[in-house]
């Protein structure tokens, strides 16, 4: 990932890799991988903020739909589906993505019904990262 900022080439030489559709598994080792790159300790603090910030932003989700906040809702959903993107979690940025569009219908059921979608696809995301985590030097 750091060569494809790096180099203006790298993009034509990995366009495939880097699509919007989900793999076949819950992280697309091809963006975890180049994450790993920036070095283990800074992957860890990134898998650790993402964990964090997002289940942030699924109470957020909750929050904004018992409010009726659409807009908070379209701009979290937007938020968590980047940062899921960023980790090849594409199925979770897949749901996030139609959270978002169908926020903007205003239908407080499919958008409680689509949060507990997302919610579900981070969970099982969030477990995925935990395992590509560095083992701890304490507990071994």
């Amino acid at each position: 990932m750091i060569t494809l900022w790096t180099d203006p080439n790298a993009g034509r030489r990995h366009q495939t890799s880097y699509t919007t559709q989900p793999s076949s598994g819950l992280l697309d080792q091809t963006y975890v991988t180049c994450l790993r790159e920036l070095g283990t300790d800074e992957f860890d603090k990134l898998v650790r903020l993402f964990l964090k910030d997002g289940q942030t932003r699924i109470d957020g989700l909750r929050a904004a739909q018992t409010t009726g906040d659409t807009s908070a809702l379209v701009k979290l959903a937007h938020s968590l589906k980047g940062s899921a993107s960023s980790f090849g979690a594409g199925t979770l940025a897949a749901r996030c993505g139609e959270l978002q569009a169908r926020a903007r219908a205003a239908d407080a059921a499919e958008d409680a019904r689509m949060i507990d979608s997302v919610d579900a696809e981070f969970v099982l995301a969030s477990a995925a990262l935990r395992e590509e985590l560095a083992p701890d030097p304490a507990l071994a």
